[in-house]
């Protein structure tokens, strides 16, 4: 929308100098012949006359002077040029708008503004360019930067109303902040998408409005249901990908494919496979065309050549439908038409040709013969060398392995592991464990041993046990009493006692036998508690001390004495019953000795002469269980055997 006014029909233009003038164009063509002079007095007075060209260089805005004079894009007006009319002969001056655009061929003496204008030369019938020196007042706005601007204006009339930057109404309810440009045009921000990337975008668009939804790649729908994996392409165009043969060398070629599925067949029959078309029709039906319409590209009209190599003709001609008398449409070696309109045609004869049908060849002694003729309604015998697609696993190493497919599905299956077959048995199994060759773990299965391995499932001899029974797999010991590190099965009982006289130095277990020296009468000065055998060292007070036996067991016990004398003996003891064989009569005090023949007790037991009966001999030492003579880890290894154990 434009703000500048201009007076209807005002095709003036002031040009400031030493007088005020004025440059016209007329409303009418002249001819090169004609009195320009006089056209220009005729239309605007007697002040009148011819433009030249150096007018038109001297306004200083010449696109708004052309706008204002109403010089439209290739109008072209007659002038001079320095004063003279004629270039050459009958090529007059003139001058033409062309917007920087100046046409091919065209001979241009000169130009404004980078052929804003160019001058040139020709004949014929053209506007002119007068020039008029009379004084007009023309009210109008005076004021170059309003939009109200009248280059025409003589006199101020006050009527600038518009301006650059004024706001407005481009009358476009898809833009805002409209204002007035330096243009005097009024114009919106246009809303719109004003991303380059997006398929919405609008590159007149100076506001995004939220209208950017698509881009290359995203996920569409193209509408077609054949198609996979629909995206919006780089021209923002939704393409789907759709399967199928993509070789076109392939019999099962499909043009609109795009991802190859595998269904292409490289290989050809060697034989070709026949088969009839179920309409009939005359030969302008285009035999061969009905085979492709119906069967597909991959079929074409048979050719005779083709039935020469079918090895048992009868048997084809009756499995393939083709009875006595029936006949079809073929071609022979690639020709369709034996002459002119005469169709190849082929016919079963049973080998008894009719006088009337003219036979070009004949298979098998007339059974079937070639012939031409036209106007017949029949069917066609189709054929084709492409085999039938059959989809299926082709990989002879799967399980599911299809010999009669050609056309790999993706379906194979294969045993779920190489050692197996497809049972999922095993392939290798040496030892009959059914567990696979390649499965076996080797090593030690005794879980008793000291390097059992819980995963193995072949023993492979490593085995390793403790070196001795009593003996851990880190070679501690299973039992170890008191806990000193020597197992109980290694303990030796001894005094250990480095002091001692009678110390082992092989003893590991103190059995309290040592024995020490010293002084042994307690009365003594020196009296050693821990000595067990006097060695006479005593050393006594001045008191007078009584030496004597003082065992009370001897025989000689003197119970006045103070101090032993080593003189105790016990020769007073023996067998005191007179009825036993060894009956002492020296002996004082019995020691138990007794032996009685006329009573015989069993082993372990012996005659008590108070009850008269065998009792059992007492056990001086009841602790050893094993009776070695000595109280070790071994009795108590015997007592834990029968600990819990009923006794009979």
């Amino acid at each position: 929308m434009r703000f500048i006014c201009f007076l209807s029909f005002v095709f003036s233009f002031i040009v400031q100098s030493n007088a005020q003038e004025s440059l016209s164009i007329t409303p009418d063509t002249h001819s090169h012949l004609a009195d320009l002079e006089q056209v220009c007095r005729d239309a605007y007075g007697e002040q009148s006359y011819v433009a030249d060209w150096s007018d038109v260089q001297a306004i200083p805005n010449i696109v708004q002077w052309s706008d204002s004079i109403g010089f439209m894009l290739n109008q072209e007006v007659y002038l001079r040029q320095n004063g003279v009319y004629f270039y050459s002969a009958n090529r007059h001056y003139f001058m033409a708008r062309h917007n920087g655009n100046t046409p091919g061929g065209w001979l241009v003496h000169d130009d404004i503004a980078n052929n804003f204008i160019d001058l040139g030369s020709w004949q014929g019938n053209r506007y002119v360019l007068c020039k008029n020196t009379q004084i007009v007042s023309v009210p109008g706005c005076m004021d170059p930067s309003s939009c109200d601007y009248n280059p025409a204006a003589t006199e101020d009339d006050n009527l600038c109303f518009t301006y650059p930057g004024d706001l407005c109404d481009d009358g476009n309810l898809q833009t805002l902040n409209d204002s007035v440009n330096e243009n005097c045009d009024c114009v919106g921000q246009l809303l719109g998408c004003t991303d380059p990337l997006s398929c919405e975008y609008n590159p007149d668009a100076e506001v995004n409005d939220g209208s950017c939804l698509t881009y290359p790649g995203d996920p569409c729908d193209d509408g077609n249901p054949a198609s996979i994996n629909d995206l919006i392409d780089a021209n923002c165009n939704c393409i789907g990908d759709i399967s199928g043969c993509t070789d076109p060398l392939s019999c099962q070629y499909d043009p609109e494919a795009t991802i190859d599925d595998g269904s292409c067949l490289t290989f050809e029959l060697d034989q070709p496979q026949f088969t009839l078309t179920s309409t009939s029709f005359n030969e302008q039906a285009d035999p061969n065309q009905q085979c492709i319409d119906e069967f597909g590209p991959e079929y074409a009209l048979a050719d005779w050549t083709d039935l020469e190599q079918i090895t048992n003709i009868e048997q084809w001609a009756d499995s393939i439908g083709i009875g006595f008398m029936d006949q079809v449409w073929v071609q022979n070696n690639g020709e369709f038409f034996w002459s002119g309109n005469r169709h190849y045609l082929m016919q079963r004869h049973d080998n008894s040709l009719p006088g009337s049908f003219l036979a070009h060849d004949n298979i098998n002694n007339y059974f079937l013969s070639l012939g031409s003729f036209y106007d017949y309604v029949q069917p066609a015998l189709c054929a084709t060398t492409c085999p039938e697609a059959i989809p299926g696993c082709t990989d002879p190493t799967a399980c599911n392995y299809n010999q009669a497919a050609n056309v790999n599905d993706e379906s194979c299956v294969y045993p779920d592991e190489p050692y197996l077959d497809c049972n999922g048995n095993c392939l290798n199994d040496a030892d009959g464990d059914l567990i696979c060759d390649e499965n076996e773990v080797p090593g030690c299965t005794d879980i008793l041993a000291c390097n059992y391995v819980a995963e193995a499932t072949d023993d492979d001899n490593s085995c390793t046990y403790p070196e001795l029974p009593y003996l851990d797999c880190e070679g501690n010991c299973l039992n170890d009493g008191d806990l000193d590190g020597i197992c109980d099965e290694e303990e030796i009982s001894g005094c250990t006692d480095i002091e001692a006289v009678n110390y082992v130095a092989e003893a590991t277990d103190d059995d309290g036998s040592c024995e020490y020296t010293g002084c042994t009468y307690d009365a003594a000065e020196n009296y050693n508690p821990v000595a067990t055998i006097d060695d006479g060292s005593c050393v006594f007070s001045e008191i007078p001390v009584v030496q004597g036996c003082t065992d009370p067991m001897a025989c000689n016990y003197d119970e006045n004495s103070d101090v032993d004398d080593q003189s105790c003996h016990f020769d007073c003891y023996g067998c005191t019953y007179e009825g036993a064989e060894n009956y002492d009569a020296a002996a004082t005090r019995d020691d138990g000795s007794c032996v009685y023949s006329q009573i015989a007790c069993g082993e372990g037991t012996y005659f008590d002469i108070a009850t008269g009966e065998c009792l059992p001999t007492p056990n001086e030492c009841p602790e050893d269980l094993n009776s070695d003579g000595l109280v070790n880890s071994s009795d108590l290894l015997q007592f834990l055997g029968t600990f819990g154990t009923a006794c009979e």
